[in-house]
């Protein structure tokens, strides 16, 4: 009598390994072991590993398919794991095939590795955050239509920010409102949600600089007695700076 093996869905598989397009791959026995693989980062970000020198390989392991794991370079190491093979027979559909012996990293590979990994992860925010600079840069860039200055009520940059894009650089300058605290007993700088956009490339030193502003605005942009103004002034090199509406 023939021996019909059973099949059993992906939720239901022990830890073992996987035979899927003919490549084996170690299957935890749940998805909360994924914490005790290597760290993984996805494709786009496998240029930084290439940076930073550490070796990397496509992962290993089921539950990090499709993303790139990365390890220690001064520890790696292997151990045999011979477990149950299933092979893939259909749509989340897994039949027994016999045992198989395979290599895993060992706990102390996995723990050298997640050392590093804020290292890994520091450099991909780092780059984008710079992606992200430079999208801005070219927006501000835009805005600019080759004047050396224009205002915007927009873009909520909250603090002095500089973009430099290869030789080009811009400027951006919030506009703020001296308020007085009664409980603090002083005035505070507070952002109006105004800014001042510069090519600072067109700014010559010891020169006049005229900002346009709409009906109104005027004295927010001079600030109370021409604080701000000034302080602008003495930061850009200017003799002066006229705020004119229009």
């Amino acid at each position: 009598m023939k021996t019909v093996l059973k099949e059993i869905n992906f939720n239901g598989l022990p830890k073992c390994w996987i035979l899927v397009n003919r490549r084996y791959w170690y299957h935890p026995e749940a998805s909360w072991e994924e914490y005790f693989s290597l760290p993984t980062v996805t494709k786009e970000y496998e240029f930084i590993l290439k940076q930073l020198n550490l070796p990397h390989r496509d992962s290993q392991n089921y539950f990090n398919l499709g993303k790139v794991e990365f390890w220690n370079p001064e520890i790696f190491e292997e151990e045999k794991k011979n477990l149950p093979l299933y092979a893939e027979v259909g749509k989340n559909k897994y039949r027994y095939l016999k045992n198989h012996s395979g290599d895993i990293v060992t706990a102390k590979t996995i723990k050298a590795a997640r050392k590093i990994d804020n290292m890994v992860r520091d450099a991909i925010l780092k780059y984008e955050l710079e992606k992200d600079k430079e999208k801005r840069f070219y927006r501000l860039k835009n805005m600019l239509k080759g004047k050396k200055v224009v205002t915007s009520n927009v873009l909520n940059i909250k603090k002095e920010v500089d973009f430099i894009y290869g030789n080009e650089h811009i400027k951006v300058l919030p506009v703020m409102t001296k308020v007085y605290d009664d409980i603090l007993g002083y005035e505070e700088d507070v952002y109006t949600y105004l800014n001042v956009v510069l090519d600072v490339n067109k700014i010559e030193l010891d020169s006049v600089l005229d900002i346009k502003v709409s009906p109104g605005y005027r004295g927010k942009y001079i600030g109370k007695n021409g604080w701000q103004v000034k302080a602008w002034c003495k930061k850009l090199g200017l003799r002066r700076i006229n705020v004119v509406e229009i």
